[in-house]
């Protein structure tokens, strides 16, 4: 237990690199702008409510895909990395 409460306070504290999350971000608000997607919707009185319901849903889809696509990058790792067999071991 001390082991995982060492490990989770060390992750919690790792960051993706500005760069790393710019580009992501920007390929997102790319995606959304070519399809026509905008985070606001308009009120009546000409004012803007919170994200709209396509916005929202885009962008938990766009998060859990990033999110398999890291899982999946990691697990094929272990097959090509020169010291896989202490990963897995």
């Amino acid at each position: 237990m001390e082991l995982m409460r060492k490990i989770s306070k060390e992750i919690v504290h790792w960051e993706i690199p500005e760069e790393d999350m710019k580009r992501l971000i920007d390929s997102f608000h790319k995606f959304m702008k070519d399809n026509g997607i905008k985070w606001a919707t308009s009120e009546d009185d000409g004012g803007r409510a919170g994200a709209s319901f396509e916005w929202t849903m885009a962008k938990n889809h766009f998060i859990a895909s990033v999110v398999q696509q890291i899982e999946w990058a990691m697990v094929m790792a272990l097959f090509d990395e020169e010291d896989s067999d202490e990963i897995q071991s």
